[in-house]
């Protein structure tokens, strides 16, 4: 049955095999396609008689499946009319294999379903099939700070109520559109829900499974606005340095090719980490960034998608992105991306096989190689415009050292110059001049990097830095001696310390996700947390949300985020060693 997708031009539908469309006569194209792996199919037709049959075969080009690989996606807004077989013929018909599907849960909020999120969970799954696999994930928290989403979510109760309750709507209303100038927006805008910490570290432990999606991405509303409106991943170095909360980062979304979100990404990866970048669409079923448009697919050693396997190979990084290319990349015919191999000093090889988008007259231009972010090799293949090739990357590795790989591919249209396929140089041009020519690149795919590290080589620790300050009375300014901070994480009571006679106490290590209680005779109660109250971490989290960075320099467009505002040495520094005062008010 011919299925009409609603604001897309043309007639466009879905079909799982037979489908019909009813046009008066005329000159027609047909267009037939089903995702990467499939061929791209055009057909011209002069429709006279009364009934026209044809039978069109999709030749397969690379049977992905059986190489162990599967696509997904986590971050979408298929909601409510959308009915759900819609969507799950819209996910078959496109050759996806996973789909985590968010607000509003293609259900009416005023049904029983929607408020239990078991139920609601437990129905969504219900549209999968032995080849498709239909899960709740999540847009949640969205907040100053940056938002998280989902690839698997835990089925909490009255979602729609977490979901208004955890969206920072005072400080959005205003940021990207006011004209008023704030003298200390997080004063005057003060955030009052839960931390959004907390939140992900309750949904992580239930069995979620994270992404960190548009880590760069602002704009402006209002080009009078005094502050930006946010979607930056503000929280984002402040998890890796501690509790490695995030499983995913998005490194593709929106444009085939983000380079600021690759330069984060790269430049973090050269701080020693390994992460695991992924690709989302930020989309649905109808409007210009359509679902599936970007993808990752995930290796999963196994021609049987399994759920359990693709999460976890997921987080690991042993996948590759893609707004269309196919792009496999084994190192010495055994690793593939995300892992580890040992340097020995001696020559590695990279397999490279790579296929055009689907499209017509697609073909692969250029072969990157990128050694700790930087441009190693580029391979023109342009004039030959091959729609498959294969090649091989001679690597050697340096034995002593740390160091990285990746491969990225580009369809007919490749970078203006090759200087601008250094992302880290060409992030770095865009903060003196205006450039924004990489987002008309629109077939790009890219692997996760291969990491070489020697068996002496290891990751930065979490930090769990010691505490010290000294407890007084908010009116006498007299310290008050015994006070007691009993220390949380995750709920639970990790310790107790006191104050000594002076009010002064330490704390040998705290994690980041701690929270603190602090208790005296006489004295009121109440609770502290480093992500909400400690204030060098609240003045570092606005000046990088907050946008102050992007009003000085007039050069740099929406989304264009230096690798600087993120100031993650001095975060590092911030969070080595904590110098936290209290004061305490009478009963």
């Amino acid at each position: 049955m011919h299925t009409p997708l609603p604001g897309v031009r043309g007639d466009r539908g879905l079909c799982r095999g037979i489908t019909s469309f009813n046009v008066p006569s005329g000159e027609y194209v047909l267009s037939v396609w089903a995702g990467p792996s499939f061929d791209f199919v055009r057909r011209e037709l002069l429709v006279q008689e009364e009934k026209l049959e044809l039978s069109i075969n999709l030749p397969l080009r690379c049977d992905l499946r059986e190489l162990g690989y599967f696509t997904g996606e986590a971050h979408n807004h298929l909601n409510y009319p959308t009915p759900p077989e819609s969507m799950r013929s819209f996910l078959e018909a496109s050759d996806i294999d996973m789909i985590s599907v968010g607000q509003g849960w293609l259900t009416p909020k005023d049904i029983s379903r929607g408020h239990d999120g078991k139920m609601l969970s437990a129905w969504l799954k219900s549209f999968s099939t032995p080849d498709l696999s239909v899960n709740m994930g999540v847009e949640l928290p969205k907040t100053r700070f940056g938002h998280i989403c989902w690839w698997a979510f835990p089925g909490l109760s009255d979602p729609y109520g977490l979901y208004d309750l955890y969206h920072d709507s005072k400080y959005l209303r205003e940021a990207g559109f006011s004209e008023r100038k704030f003298k200390d927006p997080w004063q005057e805008l003060p955030y009052e829900g839960e931390s959004p910490y907390s939140i992900m570290a309750r949904c992580r432990k239930e069995g979620g499974v994270s992404m960190a999606p548009h880590p760069t991405s602002w704009f402006l509303e209002n080009p009078k606005a005094q502050l930006i409106c946010t979607s930056i991943s503000s929280d984002y170095c402040f998890d890796l340095l501690g509790e490695r909360l995030y499983d995913s980062l998005s490194v593709m979304g929106y444009d085939a090719e983000q380079i600021f979100f690759q330069n984060l990404w790269f430049h973090l990866l050269n701080e020693g980490y390994r992460i695991a970048g992924a690709a989302e669409t930020d989309g649905d079923m109808r409007g210009g960034h359509l679902l599936g448009s970007l993808r990752c697919y995930v290796q999963i050693g196994s021609p049987k998608f399994d759920m359990g396997s693709f999460l976890e190979n997921l987080k690991a990084g042993r996948s590759f992105v893609t707004s269309g290319p196919i792009l496999l990349v084994q190192a010495d015919k055994k690793f593939f991306p995300g892992e580890s191999i040992t340097p020995d000093g001696k020559t590695h090889v990279l397999n490279v096989e790579a296929f055009s988008a689907a499209l017509p007259r697609e073909y692969i231009s250029w072969i990157v190689l990128y050694r700790n972010g930087r441009v190693e090799e580029i391979v023109d293949v342009s004039k030959e415009q091959p729609r498959h090739i294969t090649h091989e990357f001679k690597i050697n590795p340096p034995a002593a050292e740390r160091s990285w790989y990746l491969v990225k591919v580009y369809g007919c249209k490749h970078p203006a110059q090759k200087e601008f396929a250094d992302v880290m140089s060409y992030a770095e041009l865009c903060e003196k001049e205006p450039h924004t020519e990489y987002s008309k690149l629109d077939q790009v795919a890219f692997t996760n990097p291969f990491y070489f590290e020697p068996t002496d080589w290891k990751a930065p620790a979490p930090l769990c830095p010691p505490m010290r300050g000294l407890i007084t009375d908010a009116v006498t300014k007299q310290p008050i001696p015994g006070a007691r901070i009993s220390i949380f994480c995750e709920g639970a009571l990790a310790g107790t310390v006191n104050a000594d006679a002076d009010g002064r106490y330490e704390i040998k290590s705290v994690r980041l996700l701690s929270e603190f209680e602090l208790s005296a005779p006489g004295y009121k109660s109440f609770f502290r947390n480093l992500y909400l109250h400690y204030p060098p971490l609240t003045r570092y989290f606005e000046s990088v949300y907050g946008g102050s960075w992007a009003f000085v320099n007039p050069r740099l467009k929406s989304g264009q985020m230096p690798w600087e505002a993120f100031r993650f040495k001095e975060l590092k520094e911030i969070l080595s060693s904590l110098n936290w005062d209290f004061e305490m008010q009478i009963q």
